[in-house]
């Protein structure tokens, strides 16, 4: 061979290292596939010395091979008791509508009643809507049947009145510790609202009289941006609608 690899025979196609000249396993040389072969030619296998195998004894060779012990197989379950059957519950039966019993025909005596009702609350909506009216009607009879007078109004709020409060009448008087308050009917029927700081001289700082008008509820008198509201037991005093002060108020014997 001209070079030093490896060769393969091409009679028996065995792999060959390349320091060898014939085949290994037929003895033929590289290139002679179509030479005769003969039994004298057949040479021994030979082995390289680096081709050897020393074989060694696996030391686990009598240990005793593990046995594997399967699981006991459970015993099958037995089969589960079968329920009785519960009969089926009938569907319960719809109830039927009971028609109403056809109402009473109104009698006359049930129409006159409720006719009687409408009448009461209606008068009663109407009193109550002029008790104001009522008042004056009743203020403004100045003598009863025993021939008593009403009470003349007094002489430090009448002298601001028209006329200088001729036949002027009292309606009404309070003190709210501070003040004291009257309210004046004159002889034309108009009411009018005064005031007086108690203890001090009656003077334009210390009193004021306005005209005044009756509500549903008491009295209103109006100064400029100023109004003054007696309602009840109450005089609140109110600055462009905003309240100003609120006083209790004690009736004074008239």
């Amino acid at each position: 061979m001209k070079n030093n690899a490896d060769w393969s025979c091409d009679s028996c196609h065995t792999n060959n290292y390349a320091q060898q000249t014939t085949c290994r396993v037929c003895g033929r040389e590289p290139g002679s596939a179509t030479a005769a072969l003969t039994l004298s030619e057949h040479r021994s296998l030979e082995v390289a010395r680096d081709e050897t195998v020393d074989f060694v004894e696996s030391r686990y060779k009598d240990l005793p091979r593990p046995t594997i012990s399967l699981a006991p197989v459970p015993p099958a379950r037995p089969p589960a008791p079968k329920l009785p059957t519960v009969p089926a519950r009938p569907a319960p039966a719809i109830p039927r509508a009971v028609p109403r019993p056809p109402r009473a025909p109104v009698s006359g005596t049930t129409m006159r009643k409720a006719v009687r009702v409408v009448l009461i609350g209606a008068a009663a909506l109407v009193l109550f809507a002029n008790l104001g009216r009522i008042g004056d009607l009743l203020g403004s009879l100045s003598t009863s049947g025993a021939g008593r007078t009403a009470k003349p109004c007094p002489v430090e709020a009448s002298r601001w009145l028209p006329d200088g409060g001729e036949n002027a009448e009292l309606v009404a008087r309070y003190d709210t510790g501070k003040h004291t308050v009257t309210i004046c009917r004159d002889s034309a029927g108009s009411y009018h609202y005064d005031g007086q700081l108690k203890g001090k001289p009656t003077n334009s700082d210390n009193h004021i009289s306005l005209p005044a008008e009756k509500s549903a509820t008491g009295f209103i008198a109006v100064n400029g941006e100023y109004r003054y509201e007696i309602s009840g037991q109450d005089l609140t005093v109110k600055y462009k609608g905003k309240v100003q002060a609120r006083m209790r108020l004690e009736s004074l014997p008239s």
